[in-house]
Order: structure tokens, then C-alpha cells, then sequence
């Protein structure tokens, strides 16, 4: 069962999500990976994207991280929840997990080591970049 709130992946007979604590009454039945799609993801602009980061010194670019995480694991990625992000050295691990929903999401297109060292090494720039990889999977 998929969490209405945060979109994590639940034991069928949870009452809770395990991720966020929220109820699971009238959640979602959990998906087989055959009949997921990648068709949740958002289109946004990826100069926005840089841009917003950079006027809201960084807050944006957390918001991406939140909001592009739960449209990925709603395709299909396991990305564990995004309170990582704070941790010092947990966020590393994090944004490799990120990068590897990237690449499941792309279909291989964006590969994940590629993508973690854009988002480790240029940050917002980085995150533009894999903006424009999801955006060609994205609904329209």
C-alpha cells in the first residue's frame, strides 16, 4: 500500500506509513513493478530550477529534492525519505540513492554514478541537468 501523504511503499496490512507515520486508511494497493509507470513525473524547467535555487539560497533546491523523489518512487524507485537530506554524511548516501531512482526512472538514460556527481559536485546546475533528462519522461 502506497502512503497518500509521502508516497512510500507500505506492508499491505500496515495501519501506518512507515516512512511518515501517516494513516493508510484508504491508501492506494501496492503496484507490481510490471504495471508502474513513469508517467507521475513533473515537467519543470530546468533554468527555473537553477534559478530558484540560487535566489532562495538553496531552499528550493530542497523542495526539488522532496517533490522529485516522491514523483520518482510513485514510477517505481525505492529512494528512502528525504529527512536524510539534513544528516551530514547520511546525505551522501542519500543522493547516491536519488541518483540511482534517476536512473531507474530514465530507463538507464541518465546514468546513476553520472547523475550523483552532477548533484555532488555542481549542486544546482547538477539538478538542472537531471531536470531535463526526467522532463523527457514526464507527462504532458
Amino acid at each position: 500500500m502506497f502512503c497518500t501523504k509521502c508516497g512510500a511503499d507500505n506492508n499491505d496490512n500496515a495501519e501506518f506509513c512507515t516512512s511518515c507515520g501517516n494513516s493508510l486508511k484508504g491508501g492506494a494497493p501496492a503496484r507490481s513493478a510490471s504495471n508502474q509507470t513513469s508517467t507521475s513525473l513533473t515537467k519543470r524547467d530546468p533554468i527555473m530550477v537553477l534559478i530558484f535555487t540560487i535566489i532562495t539560497f538553496g531552499i528550493y533546491g530542497i523542495y526539488w529534492y522532496v517533490m522529485t523523489k516522491l514523483e520518482m518512487n510513485e514510477s517505481g524507485a525505492d529512494i528512502p525519505t528525504a529527512w536524510l537530506i539534513i544528516l551530514p554524511i547520511i546525505s551522501i548516501w542519500w543522493m547516491w540513492k536519488f541518483s540511482e531512482g534517476v536512473e531507474q526512472v530514465t530507463d538507464g538514460q541518465m546514468n546513476g554514478p553520472i547523475a550523483f556527481l552532477l548533484l555532488f559536485l555542481l549542486g544546482g546546475i547538477g539538478a538542472a541537468i537531471i531536470q531535463s533528462s526526467l522532463n523527457k519522461f514526464a507527462a504532458d
